[in-house]
């Protein structure tokens, strides 16, 4: 698969309308769900596979809204983790922004982020016209890499930095989009870091989003 179309669709839209992929990234420090966190982990996704298995049909939409549902849950884990918070260091946070920021015009086209203690949330857009662009995992290890060089040399880390295994979805349409910003926004507030959104240092939001298709 060597098209933009085919790595996120597999298949060839080059005939429609379609113009923009927008993608959703989540990158985690390692070790930072806990493993006494695990078990309950397993279990929601048990219980949320039976309760839809036997609600509907397993066709995009229901499995979309599936991984949704654990997505949200998952999260929720990493906000409360005892783990390593590595990226809640000013320092490290500021060096995370400056390279999101380096992605720019390159790899993709930010549309938002944010930079938690225990990961970093990232909406971006890519245009189908750059056919051969990058991939996910090209946009992903262009945040990481210097991030966890820069980090591990300033706080003398040892082992792995960031958790093998991102999280990755193609949002396919305005109202994935919208829920996603929204997402993104309030994260900070429900992990309880601050009251409302405008209070965390550690985020941004492009003031004009461009059209989805």
């Amino acid at each position: 698969m060597s098209t933009l179309e085919q790595r996120y669709f597999g298949r060839d839209v080059s005939s429609s309308s379609l113009h923009h992929v927008y993608s959703f990234l989540t990158c985690r420090l390692a070790h930072s769900i806990p493993f006494s966190a695990r078990e309950r982990l397993m279990r929601y996704r048990s219980s949320c596979a039976q309760e839809f298995s036997a609600a509907a049909p397993r066709d995009q939409s229901t499995m979309d809204v599936f991984a949704s549902h654990l997505f949200r849950f998952w999260d929720s884990v990493l906000g409360a983790s005892p783990g390593p918070a590595w990226l809640g260091h000013p320092a490290v946070a500021e060096f995370t922004q400056i390279t999101l920021h380096a992605m720019e015009g390159v790899l993709c086209r930010l549309e938002g982020y944010v930079i938690l203690p225990t990961h970093v949330h990232v909406l971006y857009s890519q245009s189908l016209e750059l056919r051969s662009g990058p991939t996910p995992t090209h946009v992903a290890d262009a945040l990481k890499h210097p991030v966890a060089h820069f980090a591990s040399r300033l706080l003398e880390l040892r082992g792995p930095f960031w958790q093998d295994g991102d999280y990755h979805r193609i949002l396919r349409s305005r109202r994935e989009l919208d829920s996603v910003r929204r997402y993104i926004r309030r994260d900070p507030v429900r992990a309880g870091l601050v009251g409302t959104p405008d209070e965390w240092l550690w985020s941004w939001e492009r003031g004009e989003l461009g059209r989805t298709d």
